[in-house]
């Protein structure tokens, strides 16, 4: 494990290290660790937990160096051992089971106990994300919001699409007026329904997804298809002895006009186009 060599007083670790924090029984728990592989660490993503907590001890105060107690931390590492013992066997642990995994910690060392403690409060804990740092992740994930609501959004009144110029304004203003915050570790899936609901707010929309059935002549299908498979998917396809496709493609209600505009103009009105159903997100 690296040990973070920085001089203690008012902590400044910059953006490459921060620390995270772990509260239980209302006492504050900190770990200092290296940022991009504790974003890493908290995103899911395979990391060497010695590569992210960056000195080996854990403080109750960070900004002026004060260790945990080892007391306090030798009474987390028990506490969570028999959790995760009892989430393991499916049962309650008896008295002698959990009198046996206090009798090993007591033989630990300080060292040892802060090191394992440490793997704790990272793992349950908060990480402190530098604000140049959280506001980057914090953009990246709004432009992927974007792209998904530009896709499936629609104005219900009119099942038309919005310009994309017209989504991002409201976007934009959505975040300045209604002050949306958001995690930025957290998948944009849990993000989604978080800016969506907000969004709804100020833009009537809905997300939908478009069943429709599809014929297109022998002589389009080659220059259409992989066009076809980058606007919807492919749900059924029989292909005809004439050499035709008939299909079932599902396709984002965003995206619907241009995949109706691409097979119509292309097979110049020659292909058929049915909805079959809407599916609301």
């Amino acid at each position: 494990m690296s040990r973070w060599r920085g001089a203690w007083g008012r902590l400044d670790l910059g953006e490459k290290f921060t620390f995270v924090v772990y509260e239980r029984w209302g006492e504050k728990f900190y770990v200092v660790v290296n940022t991009n592989d504790a974003i890493r660490y908290k995103k899911g993503e395979s990391v060497d937990i010695d590569t992210v907590i960056e000195h080996p001890y854990v403080f109750s105060d960070v900004n002026k160096g004060i260790l945990a107690s080892t007391e306090l931390l030798r009474k987390m590492l028990l506490e969570v051992a028999i959790e995760k013992a009892q989430k393991k066997l499916s049962r309650e642990l008896t008295e002698d089971e959990k009198k046996k995994l206090e009798e090993e910690l007591m033989r630990w060392n300080d060292e040892k106990i802060h090191h394992e403690a440490a793997k704790i409060v990272l793992e349950k804990g908060f990480v402190k994300i530098p604000e140049p740092i959280r506001d980057k992740l914090i953009e990246e994930k709004m432009s992927e919001i974007l792209k998904y609501i530009q896709k499936y959004a629609v104005n219900p009144a009119t099942n038309a699409p919005y310009l994309p110029q017209q989504l991002d304004e409201a976007l934009k203003k959505v975040r300045a007026v209604k002050g949306v915050k958001l995690d930025p570790l957290l998948d944009i899936k849990e993000l989604i329904p978080i800016v969506i609901k907000s969004l709804q707010e100020i833009l009537p929309i809905k997300l939908e997804i478009i069943s429709t059935r599809i014929h297109i002549p022998a002589e389009f299908v080659g220059p259409l298809y992989g066009k076809l498979t980058n606007l919807g998917t492919f749900i059924e396809q029989q292909w005809l002895e004439d050499g035709s496709l008939r299909a079932v493609i599902e396709v984002p209600a965003g995206v619907f006009l241009q995949f109706n505009n691409l097979l119509t103009n292309s097979t110049r009105g020659q292909a058929k186009i049915e909805i079959i159903s809407r599916k609301r997100l």
